[in-house]
């Protein structure tokens, strides 16, 4: 076993999927291939939002739709480069998302990276507040690290130990310098802290 997994300064690391790891919104691309060519589906959808919550009816339109228009996601090579790097230095790796398992399952290429994988189910919408409450349980309030790039990922980054932000909106990246400092930004060099380096003590894997 690789000591550095159980090292305090070496904890687990969180990635989101959509808007992160991959460039793409996924439900919004779903959504809107639903919308626009089988829009009793969406019919169906919002009953089931109505009747049984957001993750099933989520999880519906997935299944629905993405044998139909056979997607390919846009993956961020460079930062799924860093991620191989870091789990070659033994760090344990975990994907956290809202998308469904079909979604991130379509493209199963790179999931051999990951320890484990949460996703939404029907009944569990893995964002925002349950995703924290997911890890936190697991892992403890500051014992892991996570890679997000939306809002709703402000509850997760509030009870990690390091928070880590891809493509931020401008609004985003304010509050993340306003509530959140220090934190890592992802550029196309890698990650920054504040405009510079980050320090060996903030980088994973240090």
């Amino acid at each position: 076993m690789n000591p550095a997994r159980n090292h305090p300064s070496f904890p687990p690391l969180a990635v989101d999927f959509d808007g992160t790891l991959v460039q793409e919104e996924t439900h919004r691309v779903i959504l809107g291939y639903a919308f626009t060519r089988r829009p009793h589906l969406c019919v169906h959808a919002f009953f089931l939002l109505i009747t049984q919550g957001v993750a099933s009816a989520k999880c519906f339109l997935a299944s629905a739709v993405l044998p139909r228009m056979n997607p390919v996601w846009t993956l961020r090579s460079d930062l799924y480069r860093w991620l191989v790097e870091e789990k070659k230095r033994g760090r344990s790796l975990l994907l956290v998302t809202g998308a469904p398992l079909c979604v991130v399952t379509w493209q199963e290429h790179w999931l051999h990276l990951f320890d484990d994988v949460l996703t939404s189910f029907p009944g569990c919408n893995m964002v925002g507040q349950q995703k924290a409450a997911q890890l936190t349980a697991r892992f403890g309030e500051k014992g892991f690290d996570y890679i997000g790039n939306s809002w709703k990922d402000r509850h997760v980054w509030r009870v990690c130990r390091q928070p880590y932000v891809v493509a931020p909106s401008r609004g985003l990246n304010r509050w993340m310098a306003r509530f959140m400092s220090p934190f890592c930004l992802w550029t196309e060099d890698g990650w920054k802290k504040g405009g510079v380096t980050p320090t060996a003590q903030t980088l994973p894997g240090a």
